[in-house]
């Protein structure tokens, strides 16, 4: 394996995703300014630099001496790119989660069946592909998440890969993980652009194929069915921690929501990076396990203790409640038919203006800035009109001041 040319190709890719993400950001308020006026502006996200990064430089990689990928890494490219563009329209018009998911399940059967696997295994495969890239893309729900932890399961996959002697899968994963260290710096809490569904849909596949990539070309008696999934331990904790926290809510599955592991953080009052940090703690945790159970360092019964610290996190998160309304603040407005305060009887009692756009009122005691009755004093009555802006005349009643239609 030519590990000066990996390095070298990791690194054009890191330059040209550096300089797309600049182009990125000045073109994003344009895009958006020119969306119209129907609905909520849309962009793009710094996403579609790490695609054209990353597709460049693998298209490119035969003309800088590299070995040619294979057939499953070049179909695997092609098919992340599908899922790329789907994403990028996702950004700019409304794509329903099941015409996506559909899509994503053609493009994980294609991937499956060039992966050299048997009929079953490459359903399960398929199956495999699918799940991991919507877990994976569903930790684009805070700033830094998704690129902090593409790149951290990118250089565990790269590892594995290494070991298995995968050298087009070890030349995928460096470039993805230069790409994404492109973006990151701009995209860490508080983010000056963000990741978008173009890059999350993307990244997600090529390390979800990567993973099928690597299931497909272990060597027998490996335990790489245990090592790398434990991998993607965190990305499967967050879609089982949705799916169980929706059913027992009643919500819908698909819906997007405010329920994954970085809100349910939040909401225990971790900051935005604080957050970010942990679940790339989280994920660098159970990769270099993951990893270690690969190199056979450890035995793959360690990889048995995975399941068991996600289940006990899962159980503690469904805990810290995601679907109760957030707490208000400001001034409290008095529901209707609540009864009058004690402090104003006939100011409460007063009927409403004729009209809904103005509603003065002759300036009561109780008002704010008004000065307090005497005793003995009977208090002043609201006007019921429109014009009653000003103090009534003498000699004439409060309610017929300002009577003027």
């Amino acid at each position: 394996m030519n590990v000066v040319g990996v390095i070298i190709s990791g690194a054009v890719a890191l330059v040209i995703t550096v300089a797309l993400t600049a182009v990125v950001r000045g073109l994003a308020p344009v895009i958006a300014a020119k969306g119209g006026r129907r609905g909520p502006r849309r962009t793009v996200g710094t996403g579609v630099a790490v695609v054209l990064a990353t597709t460049g430089v693998m298209l490119a990689a035969p003309r800088l001496g590299l070995p040619e990928p294979g057939l499953g890494v070049r179909l695997l490219l092609t098919a992340s790119s599908a899922a790329a563009v789907v994403g990028l329209v996702k950004e700019l018009r409304p794509v329903g989660t099941r015409t996506e998911l559909a899509l994503h399940t053609v493009l994980a059967a294609l991937v499956a069946a060039f992966s050299g696997l048997s009929p079953v295994a490459a359903v399960f495969g398929a199956v495999l592909v699918v799940v991991l890239t919507h877990a994976l893309q569903l930790l684009d729900g805070s700033d830094g998440t998704a690129a902090g932890v593409t790149v951290v399961l990118a250089a565990g996959l790269l590892t594995c890969a290494a070991v298995d002697h995968h050298p087009g899968t070890v030349l995928l994963l460096a470039v993805v993980a230069a790409s994404v260290s492109g973006v990151l710096p701009y995209n860490w809490p508080p983010a000056r652009v963000f990741y978008g569904s173009c890059g999350s849909r993307y990244t997600g596949f090529l390390l979800a194929g990567s993973v099928l990539l690597l299931l497909a070309g272990a060597p027998s008696g490996s335990a790489a069915w245990v090592s790398v999934p434990a991998v993607m331990a965190v990305a499967l904790a967050d879609l089982v921690l949705v799916l169980l926290s929706r059913r027992k809510a009643g919500r819908s599955l698909l819906a997007p929501g405010q329920d994954h592991v970085v809100h349910r953080l939040r909401r225990l009052r971790l900051t935005p990076r604080g957050a970010a940090v942990t679940l790339i703690l989280a994920t660098a945790a159970c990769t270099a396990t993951g990893t270690l159970i690969h190199t056979g360092v450890f035995h793959p019964a360690v990889g048995l203790a995975l399941p068991a610290a996600v289940a006990v996190a899962v159980v503690a998160l469904l805990r810290v409640p995601v679907y109760t309304a957030a707490p208000r603040t400001g001034i409290r407005r008095k529901p209707t038919g609540a009864a009058p305060s004690p402090e104003a009887p006939v100011a409460a009692a007063a009927p409403a203006a004729t009209s809904t756009r103005h509603r003065a009122t002759v300036p009561g005691p109780t008002q704010q800035g008004a000065p307090e009755p005497k005793p003995g004093t009977p208090a002043r009555t609201t006007a019921p009109h429109i014009g009653a802006t000003r103090k009534p005349a003498e000699g004439r009643p409060a309610d017929l001041a300002g009577d003027r239609r």
